[in-house]
């Protein structure tokens, strides 16, 4: 069962007993439309891999099966995904971090924010080269995108708040998923960022759906 109060104040939530695919599935429906993939199915399946041919621009092609840095999944879209939604039936020693952008945010110096709304970050990835701001809105619900792996400072202010909100997240204390199995989580993308620890198995496969 979900929390749904837990995820509005944290942008987060963790869901046990995880029976299949199907189950992911109605989890997700319960949040939120499901963004369908290419070929029209609702999940992706995630696999580590070290990288040697992986798709340039991607974090396996960037760090294989090292640690990813926290990050907004899709950053790259005009509007990111609102919800990602994450599943696993099998263990796995790699953990998932997160932490809450928004919240650091507050807690920072106000010239934190203040700097995230002048700044202008270039967009890097296989297909495309664009501007993009780091906050964004929609329907009065407003968003921070980043993704060090294709975003690249563009002018002053966001050379700035690169520097202080590495120091920032720094500072604060993440979570972690613990992949015991049968577990499902909920994530915020829009106010959360999350990242990868180091993988060690060469077998580990996460199950991944992207809300709107």
């Amino acid at each position: 069962m979900i929390d749904f109060k837990a995820l509005r104040m944290d942008g987060f939530v963790e869901v046990e007993g995880l029976e299949s695919e199907e189950h992911l599935i109605e989890l997700a429906k319960s949040v939120g439309r499901c963004l369908p993939n290419p070929d029209g199915s609702l999940i992706s399946t995630v696999r580590a891999n070290n990288g040697v041919c992986a798709r340039q621009g991607t974090f396996s092609h960037a760090y294989g099966l090292s640690p990813f840095p926290m990050h907004t999944d899709t950053a790259y879209n005009s509007l990111p995904v609102r919800y990602l939604v994450l599943g696993m039936l099998k263990p796995s020693e790699a953990s998932t971090r997160h932490i809450n952008i928004k919240h650091v945010m507050q807690a920072a110096p106000a010239n934190l924010l203040k700097l995230a709304r002048e700044s202008i970050y270039l967009i890097e990835t296989f297909e495309q080269a664009k501007y993009t701001s780091v906050v964004f809105s929609s329907d009065g619900v407003s968003g921070i995108r980043y993704d060090p792996n294709i975003m690249s400072p563009a002018n002053k202010s966001a050379r700035q708040f690169d520097l202080e909100l590495a120091e920032a997240i720094s500072g604060a204390e993440s979570k972690e998923v613990c992949w015991r199995g049968n577990k499902a989580v909920i994530l915020d993308n829009w106010e959360c960022l999350h990242g990868r620890s180091k993988v060690v198995e060469s077998n580990r496969e996460i199950l991944r759906i992207y809300l709107e």
